[in-house]
């Protein structure tokens, strides 16, 4: 193999697979980046082997081949070199990287040893606009659980049908739930994305820069193609919960307020409550909204927010607690100058959401908490 490539170019790929690397200890060869040509460019691929990642770069090909090589080693000589343009070539299972002012030697590993990702070219599928999806795959996975206790839970539902896909996620203390429509949605779809995966896409889909995207599933397996750029995922074997019968449709008040001063009112609570308390008051009386947290060992805090209150009933008070990241996560997910909170009680749930965006909704269950 005999190529070259930009600096940038290489970087850009690199950053997109390279986070797919498996484990050096389970098969040495998933620790390294496969490298080979395809129609006169290079094509990057990384796997451990429950997501695969490639991507096409541009390239100047003088000879085909293939090798793979450490990802970390490759990574780093492309990230710390200055030159515009870096050329590749193998000999043997070696890998010599060159450009104007850096020359290394890279030992590789033989490309057959490498395993294949799979493609899926037939299942339940849908296209619909990068960008929306971006948007709705940010604004949910925040919500999915942390560790695997529950499958179901640890990662991000999608269900498309008709002309709807919802995309939601819970860790069963907050739900997100982001409504697309399109229609190009081919057979019914009904899976569970691991939230890595998620995350993974998120990556692609904020660096490609295309209109459309296409999004198959099939045998378990699940493919996104982002432009030049694929990924491949296991999917999660389990039943995701009836979500919908939590989020509440009859409210006693809602507040509207900026995002920007409540999510820095609750960075500024949090500082006053404890990893076993991290809990944080919002108190409505009238048109006034406050919010106070208190810890022994820290002390207490109170905050006052401008805001537009409109109650539902006659009673204008209202005093319930929520989780303080949990409130926050759901504030920086709603990325609006505003939003609106909606409260259906001192003990039910309360909906946090973008005015602007009718389509999403972040639902977070409150605290019970002693005088």
């Amino acid at each position: 193999m005999k190529l070259s490539a930009t600096q940038k170019n290489l970087a850009k790929g690199l950053s997109l697979v390279a986070r797919a690397v498996g484990n050096a200890s389970t098969l040495p060869v998933l620790a390294n980046v496969l490298m080979e040509t395809e129609k006169g460019r290079l094509r990057l691929s990384a796997t451990d082997l429950e997501i695969g990642v490639i991507t096409l770069v541009g390239s100047k090909v003088e000879v085909d081949g293939s090798v793979t090589v450490p990802a970390r080693t490759l990574v780093e000589f492309v990230n710390n070199n200055s030159d515009e343009t870096i050329s590749f070539k193998t000999e043997n299972e070696s890998l010599t990287a060159l450009s104007e002012s850096f020359k290394a030697v890279i030992p590789g590993i033989a490309a057959s040893e490498y395993p294949s990702i799979p493609s899926i070219d037939q299942g339940n599928s849908f296209s619909i606009n990068r960008e929306d999806f971006l948007e709705a795959l940010s604004s949910v996975v925040v919500a999915t659980a942390v560790d695997e206790a529950r499958p179901a839970l640890a990662g991000v539902y999608i269900k498309a049908k008709g002309n709807t896909i919802a995309v939601a996620a819970t860790d069963s203390f907050r739900l997100a739930e982001y409504v697309l429509e399109t229609d190009e949605i081919s057979g019914e779809l009904e899976i569970i994305i691991p939230s890595r995966a998620v995350h993974e896409v998120v990556r692609i889909l904020a660096a490609e820069d295309i209109d459309k995207i296409t999004f198959v599933a099939s045998n378990n397996q699940a493919q996104i193609t982002v432009g030049d750029s694929i990924l491949v995922t296991r999917l999660i074997e389990a039943t995701f919960p009836e979500y919908t019968k939590v989020i509440p449709s009859d409210f006693v008040s809602e507040a509207v307020v900026n995002s920007s001063e409540i999510a820095s009112a609750l960075r500024m609570a949090s500082i006053f409550t404890t990893n076993q308390a991290n809990n944080v008051h919002i108190k409505i009386e009238d048109q006034n909204v406050r919010l106070s947290s208190v810890a022994s060992q820290y002390g207490q805090e109170v905050s006052a927010l401008d805001a537009e209150v409109m109650h539902k009933t006659d009673n204008k008070n209202l005093d319930i607690a929520f989780n303080t990241r949990y409130l926050l996560d759901s504030v920086n997910a709603a990325s609006g100058s505003k939003i609106i909170i909606k409260f259906a009680g001192p003990t039910s749930p309360a909906v946090v959401a973008n005015p602007d965006i009718p389509n999403y909704q972040h639902i977070v269950m409150p605290i019970r908490v002693s005088n």
